[in-house]
């Protein structure tokens, strides 16, 4: 399992979790860190907002690298409905959605 983000703030819960760090678009762009590191499974949370742009992103890595599931993770459940109807128009793998409610 790794984890990618930024790295502008460094997690201290994650152990010994590998970290792929940079900005969205260069991770997933092609022969980015995620493309390179090739998870049979990616988990997004969509930081700042889920939109078409991201999910095409999200869309083209997972189709690159073969990925067998894509998750989308959403504060909203409406939004994480859209972005998995975006997803599975454009991917053949098992795409799925987790709505966190806020507390």
């Amino acid at each position: 399992m790794a984890v990618a983000h930024t790295g502008a703030h460094e997690p201290g819960t994650l152990g010994s979790l590998e970290h792929l760090h940079g900005q969205r678009d260069l991770l997933l762009a092609p022969d980015g860190a995620v493309e390179r590191w090739r998870p049979d499974a990616i988990i997004d949370t969509f930081a700042g907002g889920a939109t078409a742009e991201k999910a095409q992103e999200l869309g083209a890595l997972a189709e690159r690298i073969d990925a067998g599931h894509l998750v989308a993770v959403s504060p909203r459940s409406a939004s994480s409905a859209w972005l998995v109807g975006v997803l599975k128009q454009q991917m053949p793998c098992q795409v799925g959605r987790i709505g966190v409610a806020k507390t």
